[in-house]
């Protein structure tokens, strides 16, 4: 609760998902501070972009041109190993913590937000590890070693965003559901040395 309210101290709006009952929300996002999680979770990477935490850099924020898809990005040939967002920037192995496409065309699934047409795809990976896996604090099991895509809607405005909305969790091999947005081909294998988790993302 204090996370959350923070948030909105920060300039972040609601983090919006499906419901039970398999419409979307103004507070659906289940693995976000600023929705549903209702535990220690975190904010997104949408969100701590927001507010100046993440930046366009290697290891934190790499943006594709939609128009160079299939093809490169700024890293080069895709795919792009994406670190998790629950532990420290610049993990081993990683290329950055979040994916940005811009998406003028979205159209946000909140009713109240529909009118908002444009903004961000983002796409993050949340691992088993860091303070998603606090004992009796992080997010459930089955949001953790997920690659998200959100929408970030659009705003203009210098401190105050517009908010996000959850589009998919996806597991290994699986598709988008509404639009082939990326494919997560998989979570590299742990070694002894129990670095952290990836996911490779193929566009």
């Amino acid at each position: 609760m204090r996370g959350h309210e923070l948030g909105h101290n920060l300039g972040l709006l609601h983090a919006g998902g499906l419901n039970a009952g398999g419409q979307y929300v103004e507070y659906g996002d289940p693995e976000a501070a600023m929705g549903a999680s209702y535990r220690f979770s975190s904010f997104t990477a949408a969100g701590r972009y927001q507010m100046g935490v993440l930046h366009d850099a290697q290891g934190e924020v790499v943006e594709v041109n939609p128009a160079d898809l299939p093809g490169n990005s700024a890293l080069g040939a895709l795919p792009i190993t994406l670190g998790s967002l629950s532990l420290p920037l610049n993990q081993p192995g990683a290329d950055c913590v979040a994916v940005k496409i811009s998406c003028p065309s979205c159209v946000p699934l909140v009713s109240s937000h529909s009118s908002n047409m444009g903004g961000y795809l983002w796409l993050q990976f949340r691992g088993d590890e860091g303070y998603s896996a606090i004992t009796n604090g992080g997010i459930a099991d089955k949001y953790q070693n997920k690659v998200y895509v959100h929408l970030a809607r659009h705003y203009q405005h210098k401190r105050y965003g517009a908010g996000t909305e959850m589009w998919a969790m996806l597991t290994e091999k699986k598709l988008h559901p509404a639009r082939t947005v990326v494919h997560c081909s998989g979570l590299l294998h742990r070694g002894r040395s129990r670095q952290s988790g990836h996911s490779h993302i193929r566009f």
